[in-house]
């Protein structure tokens, strides 16, 4: 833990610091000051005291690098974890005292037991529920009754789980994709493999536009102007060229704020057809359907890729 922890925590800047002192000097808080029933001189702090009736410090109470604190030390003993807070933050003071309830009353689940083999943590709602039940009141981590660990409730939290996690996905993502060069994908649609070739995309051309388009007169002088005239008159823009032989990515997935697949930016698919046996021995692949006579007759090309029934 950092040395400067408590004060990330705890402390924020004085209001209004960020403001020149000519510009606090000329604020009306500072000009209400009288001499002629004062008696004397006072000093700004003063003044500024007694007109917003508190001091400029405020307490700051930013949790979100503590809770990512505790979220590291997960699988070490809580003993040791809670003597590191207790070296920063002693509980004499007030306000670091704070960051002790939070972190115990918010965070961390210290009264935990083990019944009928499992471990559960206590609620005063509903008792010693297990840790692997989903409940809105359960705390994201608790401490093991057995061996005093930190640990999550949530498995994505514990040491070594985004890996894992990774590997899933990468099993998960080969199972229906593969790359063979820049210019060939593989996709595993309906029980066969298929070969997408990609090309680059055409650049984006001008075209010239219809200023006033919402009128009607403008529209149908604009439908006899030719390309010169248009050029002339027109308002430009940028236009992307959507190929005519495009062929759809069967990952892909339209909304209208995203758009998500396995082809790069900037390239599209424009053949689609079967992979031959080259392809699929050089993944390791085969189709896993099964050839129906009842479907048709198939070319040469095609049966290969079926399994025999």
């Amino acid at each position: 833990m950092r040395q400067d922890f408590n004060r990330i925590l705890t402390e924020d800047p004085r209001r209004g610091s960020r403001s020149r002192f000519s510009q606090v000097r000329r604020s009306k808080l500072n000009a209400t000051f009288d001499e002629e029933f004062s008696g004397g001189k006072e000093s700004m702090m003063t003044q500024r005291r007694n007109q917003k009736k508190q001091n400029r410090k405020s307490f700051g109470d930013l949790l979100s690098p503590l809770e990512g604190w505790v979220k590291k030390q997960v699988g070490k003993k809580w003993d040791d974890v809670y003597s590191e807070v207790c070296e920063l933050f002693d509980r004499r003071s007030r306000i670091k005292d704070h960051v002790h309830q939070h972190l115990l009353n918010d965070y961390v689940e210290r009264n935990t037991a083990v019944v009928d083999g499992k471990v559960c943590i206590f609620n005063a709602y509903d008792g010693y529920k297990p840790v692997e039940e989903n409940h809105y009141r359960r705390r994201e981590y608790y401490v093991h009754p057995v061996t005093g660990i930190l640990c999550s409730t949530y498995k994505q939290n514990e040491p070594g789980t985004q890996a894992k996690l990774d590997e899933a996905a990468k099993a998960k993502k080969d199972a229906i994709f593969r790359i063979h060069d820049k210019d060939t994908h593989l996709y595993f649609v309906d029980g066969l493999w298929y070969e997408y070739r990609l090309n680059d995309l055409p650049p984006p051309h001008i075209e010239y536009r219809c200023p006033n388009w919402w009128r009607g007169e403008d529209r149908k002088n604009w439908s006899l102007m030719d390309e010169a005239e248009r050029a002339r008159v027109g308002s430009p823009v940028w236009v992307k060229t959507t190929p005519k032989d495009e062929v759809q990515d069967p990952n892909s997935a339209y909304s209208w704020h995203y758009y998500r697949g396995f082809c790069p930016k900037g390239r599209y698919y424009n053949v689609r057809r079967v992979a031959n046996r080259r392809l699929l021995r050089a993944h390791g692949l085969v189709g896993t359907a099964t050839f129906k006579p009842e479907e048709g007759a198939l070319s040469h090309r095609e049966r290969s890729k079926y399994r025999q029934s």
